[in-house]
């Protein structure tokens, strides 16, 4: 699916969860604000979200959560990200290629994340 500068608010976490073989989402340059808890809990397969320039400020625990998934690609890129709450991987220790080396790049207010 794609919905870029659509001037989006909502992460369409409804449409997410109609899939459980493969999802590929790019909602750049939205404004985008969250990412709901267990959006993702369903995907069995390959996963790609493009959420890069959008108005996302923090991830809760659990939001990038994909206990089935296989593969998954995310990119954050230039969000005023500034909290991103330990867990929010959490049931996604199996794919440790989860990020995009670059996913968070150019998001100045983050100051650290912490993996536990």
């Amino acid at each position: 699916m794609e919905g870029n500068n659509n001037a989006l608010t909502k992460f369409p976490a409804d449409e997410v969860k109609k899939f459980t073989e493969y999802v590929s989402f790019s909602l750049i340059n939205n404004k985008i604000t969250s990412i709901p808890v267990g959006t993702f809990d369903n995907v069995k397969k390959d996963v790609f979200i493009e959420l890069s320039s959008n108005s996302l400020t923090s991830i809760p625990a659990g939001a990038l959560n994909f206990p089935l998934a296989t593969d998954v690609t995310i990119y954050l890129n230039y969000n005023p990200i500034s909290n991103i709450s330990p867990g929010f991987l959490q049931g996604t220790v199996h794919l440790l290629s989860v990020l995009s080396e670059r996913a968070f790049e150019y998001n100045k207010n983050l100051l650290n994340i912490v993996f536990l």
